[in-house]
C-alpha cells in the first residue's frame, strides 16, 4: 500500500516516521469520569501530532541544517514538540472499542453479540492479556523486582488506561506542552485558562498515575541509547514509505502492516476501527553500573 497524505494524517507521527525528540514526557493515566473524558479526547485529537506533522519537522530540519551549512554556522536547534496517545486495553474498554475478558463468556454466548464482537474485537492475545500477566505469568521476570507502579492492585484494580507521549528537542517547549496537556483533560470547564494557572475539575476525566521523564544523555556520542550501544539498528526500513533502502547487515525493508494495522502484510486482520494504528511496548529499565578503580 503506497503511503498517501490520507494515511499520513492519519497515523501517529511516533509511529511513522518519528518525532523529534531529545525530550520526552511519558505520562501515564487512568480515567476517572468516561463519559467527560470521551467528550475532552475528541477535542483533544486536533492536538495529536500527525505522520503528516512529523514528515514536515523532518523538513524543517533539513531546511535549518542546509541555511546553517550554508551560512556557515551551527544550526539553530528547534523546539518542534509533538504528542502522542496511546491506550491500554482496559483504556479501550473505557472507551467501548474493546470488551474485557470477564464479559467475553457471556457474549459468546449470544450469537448476534459473538458476531459483532469476531468483527469488532481487537485482535491479540498479548495486548488483552497486558504486560504483566506475560512477564510474571510466562516469563522469566521476578515480580519483585517491578516497580509497583506497573503492578496491578490487590483487587486487580487497574492503574494505567493509557499514556500521553509529549516531545520536544528544547526543554521549556516540552514543559509548555506537558502543561497545555493536562490543563486539557484536569482544568474546570467554563473556567478561563492561561499558560500558568487553571482550575482543577471537581470530578476530572482522567488523573495522571505515574509520570516517566526522559532525555538525551548530556555528552553521550550521537546515535547511541542510554546504556550506550547504537540506537536504532532494528527499527525496520517500511517498504513504500521510507526513501531510504537497507544498507549493511540493517534488517530487509518490511511491509508496513508488520507495523501499521490494517495495511499490506497485516497477518491479524485487525477491525476496521483500528486501522492505521500500531502496538506500543513500555519498559522502563534499570542498569547498575559497576565502579572500576
Amino acid at each position: 500500500m503506497s503511503l498517501t497524505s490520507a494515511i499520513k494524517a492519519n497515523i501517529q507521527g511516533d509511529v511513522w516516521p518519528g518525532l523529534p525528540k531529545r525530550f520526552q514526557s511519558f505520562l501515564f493515566f487512568r480515567v476517572r469520569n468516561q463519559v467527560d473524558f470521551k467528550n475532552r479526547l475528541k477535542t483533544f485529537i486536533p492536538k495529536i501530532t500527525t505522520g503528516q506533522d512529523a514528515c514536515e519537522m523532518g523538513e524543517t530540519i533539513k531546511r535549518a541544517k542546509k541555511e546553517a551549512e550554508l551560512a556557515k554556522k551551527s544550526a539553530k536547534l528547534q523546539g518542534l514538540p509533538g504528542i502522542n496517545i496511546a491506550f491500554t486495553s482496559t483504556g479501550l474498554e473505557a472507551l467501548g472499542a474493546f470488551v474485557n475478558s470477564n464479559d467475553q463468556t457471556f457474549v459468546k454466548k449470544d450469537r448476534q453479540l459473538s458476531t459483532v464482537f469476531r468483527k469488532q474485537q481487537l485482535r491479540g492475545g498479548l495486548f488483552e492479556k497486558g504486560m504483566y500477566a506475560d512477564l510474571v505469568g510466562e516469563g522469566w521476570d521476578n515480580p519483585q523486582e517491578l516497580r509497583k507502579e506497573y503492578k496491578p492492585t490487590d483487587d486487580n484494580e487497574r492503574l494505567i488506561d493509557g499514556v500521553i507521549m509529549v516531545t520536544a528537542s528544547l526543554k521549556r517547549d516540552l514543559d509548555t506542552t506537558v502543561s497545555e496537556v493536562k490543563q486539557h483533560f484536569l482544568a474546570e470547564e467554563g473556567v478561563p485558562l492561561n499558560p500558568d494557572t487553571y482550575v482543577l475539575s471537581q470530578n476530572p476525566s482522567i488523573e495522571f498515575t505515574l509520570v516517566r521523564e526522559g532525555k538525551v544523555r548530556p555528552g553521550a556520542m550521537k546515535g547511541k541509547e542510554h546504556f550506550g550501544f547504537k540506537d536504532g539498528i532494528s527499527q525496520p526500513v517500511i517498504e513504500g514509505w521510507d526513501e531510504r533502502q537497507p544498507v549493511g547487515k540493517e534488517p530487509k525493508a518490511t511491509k508496513s502492516g508488520l507495523i501499521v494495522c490494517g495495511h499490506e502484510g497485516d497477518p491479524m486482520g485487525q477491525p476496521a476501527w483500528a486501522k492505521d494504528g500500531s502496538f506500543l511496548v513500555f519498559r522502563d529499565l534499570q542498569q547498575l553500573d559497576a565502579i572500576w578503580y
